[in-house]
């Protein structure tokens, strides 16, 4: 039986971890039980069942080192460093980390990249998710002190020959192919897995979703602001909370300026956030340059209207101009848009985004990356 590794420096939840599970879900239909090599995992088993996947899965989660307290991009590069030894008695190596600099060049590399690190890095800006940004600063602690990873990945030039790497959207393999010497055909585009979570209920007039992680590049904040201005729309914005302080500003706004249609929701259930969407008539999405964007494609297959920001591999998925906006005045346009369109047309661009949507399924998922990890063992 193949040994197989899936790698990523910490185990937390988000679109990455989403991934994952049914990279796992893939490998254990084929008899294959992965280890899942990690610095820390911050997510438990019941946490995973409860907001990704209800079925059972075969894995074993081993930390190779202890977490220690550095700048985020260290830590990428510290991980790729130190797991090194522990990757020589593996077939094959699932790298779920965005970039492979610093492991060793001869492993037998399949590489899923949700958005290159080296484009993040050598970004002027301190956030590719606020373009209007602040650059960087040499004394970013959290990030990157002294600028030092951004420094260090000037030198990634890729040159793994074992290496496959799968694009989350075709926007991903346009900034891998930007910032490495890598052909086009050794990248492979496949699109998250989403599942497929449709729920019949009665939609509720003018009811606004939002779905994602309390954080600032999120912008919660800017869409609280959009809803102290639309005031005959009502506004759940639904998310982990990953910044407790970001979670608290977000709470405070709305307590002093008595805005009475939004509710904040944090830490919902699978169950919730899905309930939540099927009544819901709009969805809205707000981050910057989103590399995909799994929930405004579980928001199209609940029939909600999707309004996202024009930039990203938003635009692969909703490929209407008139949905997508650049700033807080665009979105008020989108809605003033959707409010006069008849119900008859809302249902036309529903019926378009499904068929546009119709490959970024868990079984599209499954079928393509099974072919890929065969190509790899054989």
């Amino acid at each position: 039986m193949y040994k197989v590794a899936i790698i990523q420096n910490r185990l937390q939840r988000g679109g990455r971890l989403q991934v994952m599970i049914y990279m796992i879900k893939v490998l254990n239909d084929e008899g294959i039980t992965p280890d899942i090599l990690t610095l820390s995992s911050r997510i438990s088993d019941d946490d995973i069942k409860s907001s990704y996947f209800s079925g059972k899965l075969r894995f074993n989660i081993k930390e190779v080192s202890k977490d220690f307290k550095m700048p985020f991009e260290w830590n990428i590069l510290y991980f790729n460093y130190v797991i090194n030894k522990y990757l020589y008695k593996y077939d094959l190596i699932i790298n779920n980390n965005n970039t492979s600099y610093l492991l060793n060049k001869n492993l037998n590399l399949l590489s899923y990249t949700h958005f290159p690190r080296k484009a993040r890095n050598l970004s002027a800006k301190k956030s590719i998710h606020f373009p209007n940004g602040p650059n960087k600063s040499i004394w970013d602690y959290k990030s990157d002190l002294l600028c030092l990873a951004s420094k260090f990945y000037r030198g990634d030039d890729n040159q793994n020959k074992n290496e496959l790497i799968i694009a989350n959207s075709n926007y991903t393999k346009s900034q891998i192919l930007k910032y490495y010497n890598v052909s086009s055909e050794k990248i492979e585009v496949i699109y998250p897995p989403v599942e497929e979570n449709y729920v019949l209920n009665r939609k509720q007039k003018n009811q606004v979703v939002s779905l994602g992680r309390f954080s600032p590049d999120k912008r919660q904040l800017e869409q609280i602001m959009v809803a102290q201005k639309l005031h005959d729309y009502y506004f759940y914005i639904i998310g982990f909370v990953n910044s407790k302080e970001y979670f608290k500003s977000c709470s405070d706004y709305i307590k002093k300026n008595n805005i009475s249609n939004v509710k904040l929701i944090a830490d919902a259930t699978k169950k919730q956030m899905i309930e939540l969407l099927s009544t819901s008539n709009y969805f809205i999405h707000s981050l910057r340059n989103e590399p995909f964007g799994i929930t405004t494609v579980q928001a199209i297959q609940n029939d909600v209207i999707p309004i996202v920001h024009n930039s990203g591999g938003q635009k692969e998925i909703v490929p209407f101009n008139e949905l997508r906006y650049d700033d807080i005045k665009g979105v008020l346009k989108v809605f003033s848009f959707l409010l006069k369109l008849p119900d008859n047309q809302k249902n036309i661009y529903i019926k378009k985004l499904k068929e546009n949507i119709k490959n970024y399924n868990v079984n599209s998922f499954k079928r393509r990356l099974k072919k890929l990890i065969y190509k790899k063992l054989i």
